[in-house]
């Protein structure tokens, strides 16, 4: 069958119906993970609206009123963002108030971090580049004593976090690259265990990240013994019929051994 082009309204409609993305691969002549790929790099993004025109202007109009009444309002270490602000993402809510780095450290860690960004410009074209980019992240960081993260990893590999998280969880992948991600999780999660041993990280630090990247939780785990449990009770009810006997001393004959 010839190959037709993905668009995505059509493909929507089609899952909306209920069909499968096999089945949609062999409509349009493609490969079912072109249609994954496709899918993901197409299908809307959620998270808040951004803010329009008008309500920015709003917002501006509404800074400049409020710094001609108190023109020291804006200093960091008075100014207190609103609720709109901040749930808008607010300038003050940047870096700009909270990193204590200076400028020729911010240089350096930004050059660090765009470095993976160039090297991992173009999404892998098959598993082996997957297997090949870990690898030779792990190498580097061996290699420098470079500080390992599940961010950098993602830039090697040229995905956004939440891709990185679809290949670990079996979505839109081979089972190979699932087992390739879901190592690599596990090589890091392994390094800050590492480093949280070696008292090298604060423990709430390693909570965060293993809470955050790694999965873990805050389980615990109850076993009750039910034949334990029987038998306490059986041993508890003979004790208290025990205590609750009234023996009287006419009632025995005492027998003398010959």
């Amino acid at each position: 069958m010839p190959k037709r082009k993905l668009n995505y309204p059509e493909v929507k409609k089609m899952m909306d119906k209920g069909i499968s993305k096999a089945d949609i691969a062999r409509e349009f002549g493609v490969s079912r993970q072109t249609v994954y790929n496709f899918l993901e790099e197409n299908t809307p993004k959620r998270g808040r609206p951004a803010m329009t025109d008008e309500e920015k202007a709003e917002a501006r109009a509404k800074r400049r009123e409020e710094y001609e009444q108190n023109p020291d309002m804006y200093k960091k270490e008075e100014y207190s963002m609103t609720k709109t602000e901040y749930l808008r993402g607010g300038a003050m809510q940047s870096l700009e108030r909270y990193c204590n780095a200076t400028d020729e450290e911010i240089s350096g860690m930004m050059a660090n971090v765009y470095k993976w960004m160039e090297l991992g410009k173009a999404k892998p074209k098959d598993d082996d580049e997957v297997e090949q980019r870990i690898k030779d992240y792990f190498q580097y960081v061996i290699k420098t004593g470079e500080k390992p993260s599940v961010e950098k990893l993602c830039l090697a590999l040229g995905v956004t976090s939440r891709t990185l998280e679809y290949w670990r969880d079996g979505n839109y992948c081979s089972a190979r690259r699932q087992e390739l991600v879901c190592m690599a999780y596990q090589t890091l999660a392994a390094m800050d265990a590492e480093l949280v041993n070696n008292n090298k990280i604060p423990q709430v630090t390693y909570i965060f990240r293993s809470k955050n990247f790694f999965g873990m939780k805050d389980q615990t785990e109850i076993q009750i013994n039910h034949n334990a449990k029987r038998i306490a009770d059986e041993e508890e009810l003979r004790k208290r019929i025990m205590e609750g006997v009234v023996i009287d001393a006419d009632d025995f004959e005492v027998v003398e051994d010959d």
